[in-house]
């Protein structure tokens, strides 16, 4: 034994010494990591194996572009590498040999430039809500799904979001805004988490028009116009002899041919004539109708050292005038001169020959710019407008000259137009600046499907990012705050070289990139696909085989429910699965998806027809019987014969039987085991008719055993001749020392044969 163990010893020193002497870089197993990271910020890839190992990683973006690079191991055998093109949200892959892994690119915060905003309406009447929608971008163009703002409105109002303020799979959010007070309301979106403000809009909220009229009084004191509100709560109130009553029409409850939102209306039929209520002595001023509320003498008020006059324009609009600033008082200018790359606030105004605004031009009006850029939109005038619409940060212009136009569309005599001198603010340097232009994406030879982007930066503000195909101009975008830009495209079938160049405005230098790409929007190929012709049972499974293109997501559609086909590696795929519960005739449809997301719906390539499924066996049970079973059950429609099995429960003795009958004798089972049966029913041709129905466990009664007394026996010597007789010689009639005699066991099956039929009347009463 002491030797055993200095032995055993002696060897397990001599593995520690081995395994020391092994290096640490052999024995690590390779391996590769990856983080996750927000967009815009590089995401970390870490790498373990030999030292100084020179590996290659292969990079794989969401729109499935790779990008492969070499890099070598530091001495210890690792490598941590900043991915920093992680600017498109998404699945990354990364491959190391025969190793993968992923990192994910979340969206970062909402950026108001990229984001869009919408309300159906800058104006609605009191009570009624104002829909809005607005679609939520981070700074690199990817959208932000699933994010919670927060709608905050002031001025007595009421903001109703779906979802929670959350934006749904497109990253919009719908939302509307409810107010049962008149007033202006400023409406702001914030980003939840940040806390950082995405959009901020004023909002109107008028009176609302009902079709009804109450005539009533109007009061004024000393000529001197009181608050619009504050007769809301006074025209009940009796006439007096303080007071110059006038007849007027309640501007909360008029009577007019239109009834809701409409604009010109409430100007021109109540607050024209409640200003010139107002400011009347004694002469009620005649309601005209709105047709020929365009005809209208508007008013514009002149300041005199004692009080307002009011001094009336000719009524007909001679031009429209274009105003930039944020001051719709000023002077109009033929030549102006604007910052380049700013967005501009401009104002058009509606004027007579005298140069006095005409506050009820109604017209809808178009804008044209000399060179090729994008204009404000086509913009229809309301009287609640008074002659002055204002188009917020409505025109971006590069330096250079222009002529901005504006027009009346159904009068194109009424127009109006301002010659721009639009500069950098500042002396540009004109040393032929060096631009970096940097492409993130698509990368050089790729393969794309429909829409994808290119992607990049450039090292100098004031750029413009131009991408041509064979000389013909396909995009022109400008850069962002950040340098950045990201442009969206479609082309069509077939290889491309991109030509994506930057152009510094202050001086003209560029730099051009040649970018080669593949679009393929062919879809695949299902070449064909093979559904079972026989009639499947309900619930029982069915293959269905197909031939498709290579590397695709084969489906096929059964009763509105779609089945995943598994490919071999090839063009071969096949799916085995339960034929639906409910029979019937099913078409088949297929559809096949290909890497870059092409899809081929096929029409209907067969049908499946299902028919009800086997039942399993009534009343199958089983009566004990020593060292035997008696197995019986109900027929079988249609069944010629039945195949038994049986087993202990213990697992042994597994044994096949057939019998004609619904009855079987199943002998030679050990005593005081319980034994499971199986019954299937057979048709002339060997096929099922039945479900494999299993019995309750039945256990077997063993054979009796006699006993004897245990008193002693008295010892008889028998004469030599009687020794050797045979047994049938010996005349004696042995005792009965047991109680197992054969009216027990019939007993036994009585009582079993009671409980059974016991046990089927309760199941049928149930």
């Amino acid at each position: 034994m002491q030797k055993i163990l200095q032995k055993s010893a002696s060897l397990f020193l001599t593995a520690m010494l081995i395994i020391s002497s092994v290096p640490t870089g052999f024995a690590a197993e390779a391996s590769l990591r990856a983080l996750d990271t927000t967009a815009g910020k590089p995401a970390l890839i870490m790498v373990n194996g030999e030292p100084e190992q020179v590996v290659k990683l292969t990079i794989t973006n969401p729109f499935k572009s790779e990008v492969s690079q070499q890099f070598k191991l530091d001495e210890e055998g690792t490598l941590q590498y900043w991915y920093s093109q992680a600017l498109v949200a998404g699945e990354y892959k990364v491959q190391f040999e025969d190793q993968q892994t992923s990192f994910q690119v979340i969206p970062g915060l909402p950026d108001p430039s990229k984001s869009h905003f919408e309300l159906s309406d800058y104006t609605a009447y009191q009570g009624k809500s104002i829909e809005g929608n607005m679609t939520l971008k981070d700074r690199y163009g990817n959208l932000l799904k699933g994010r919670e703002v927060e709608v905050v409105v002031s001025g007595n109002a009421t903001i109703n979001c779906l979802n929670n303020c959350k934006t749904n799979n497109s990253g919009s959010l719908y939302f509307s805004v409810n107010s049962t007070q008149t007033g202006l309301k400023k409406l702001s979106v914030l980003e939840k988490e940040k806390n950082l403000k995405i959009f901020q809009e004023d909002i109107g909220f008028i009176p609302y028009v009902q079709n009804t009229q109450q005539n009533l009084v109007l009061p004024y004191v000393n000529q001197v116009q009181q608050p619009y509100n504050s007769y809301q709560n006074i025209y009940q109130q009796q006439p007096s002899s303080n007071f110059n009553y006038q007849g007027y029409v309640n501007p909360y409850q008029a009577n007019f041919s239109a009834q809701g939102n409409d604009d010109a209306l409430l100007t021109s039929e109540i607050e024209s004539l409640l200003q010139a209520n107002l400011l009347a002595q004694n002469s009620l001023p005649t309601t005209t109708s709105s047709s020929s509320a365009q005809q209208q003498a508007s008013t514009s008020t002149v300041q005199t050292a004692n009080n307002s006059v009011i001094a009336q324009s000719s009524g007909s609009v001679d031009a429209l005038e274009i105003v930039f600033g944020n001051d719709e008082e000023a002077d109009f200018e033929e030549e102006v001169s604007v910052s380049a790359q700013t967005a501009l606030d401009l104002y058009v105004r509606a004027v007579d020959a005298g140069g006095n605004i005409v506050e009820t031009y109604t017209g809808e009006v178009e804008f044209e710019l000399s060179n090729d850029g994008l204009v404000p939109n086509d913009y229809q005038f309301s009287a609640i407008d008074k002659g002055i619409a204002l188009f917020e940060l409505a025109l971006v212009l590069p330096a250079g000259d222009y002529t901005l136009t504006v027009q009346d569309k159904d009068n194109p005599n009424i127009s109006g137009e301002v010659s721009i001198a639009s500069e950098f603010q500042g002396t540009p340097s004109l040393n032929n600046t060096n631009v970096q232009l940097t492409i993130d994406s698509p990368i050089a030879n790729s393969v794309y499907a429909n829409e994808f982007s290119v992607q990049g930066s450039t090292n100098t503000e004031n750029t413009e990012i131009v991408i041509s195909e064979d000389g013909t101009e396909i995009r022109r975008v400008s850069v962002d705050e950040n340098n950045r830009f990201n442009i969206s495209l479609q082309l069509e079938d077939g290889e491309h070289d991109l030509d994506v160049t930057a152009i510094y405005l202050p001086d003209g230098s560029e730099s051009t990139t040649t970018i080669p790409l593949e679009v393929d929007k062919t879809p695949p190929v299902i070449t064909q696909v093979n559904i079972p012709t026989e009639s499947v049972r309900a619930g029982e499974p069915f293959e269905v085989t197909a031939i498709a293109e290579e590397r695709s997501e084969v489906q096929i559609f059964i009763n509105n429910r779609s089945y995943d086909l598994q490919s071999d590696g090839g063009q071969n795929y096949s799916l085995t699965a339960n034929a639906p519960l409910d029979e019937g005739v099913y078409p088949v449809h297929a559809r096949a998806t290909d890497e870059l997301g092409n899809v081929t719906e096929s029409p209907e390539v067969g049908t499946l027809t299902v028919v009800p499924g086997l039942e399993e066996i009534d009343n199958l049970f089983g009566v004990p019987g020593v060292e035997s079973i008696t197995l019986s059950w109900q027929a079988v429609e249609g069944a010629e014969s039945y195949d038994v099995s049986y087993r202990s429960i213990l697992g042994q003795g597994q044994q096949e039987l057939n019998t004609a009958e619904p009855r079987i004798v199943v002998q030679n089972l050990s005593g005081n085991l319980s034994y499971l049966f199986t019954v299937t029913a057979k048709d002339a041709q060997g096929n099922d008719v039945s479900k494999p129905t299993e019995s309750r466990a039945v256990k077997v009664l063993s054979a009796p055993v006699e006993t004897v007394d245990d008193e002693p026996t008295e010892v008889v010597n028998l004469p030599e001749d009687q020794v050797n007789r045979p047994a049938a010689d010996v005349q004696t009639e042995p005792a009965r020392h047991t109680n197992s005699g054969p009216e027990v066991y019939l007993l036994v099956i009585a009582s079993l044969v009671v409980l059974n039929l016991y046990g089927r009347a309760r199941r049928a009463l149930s």
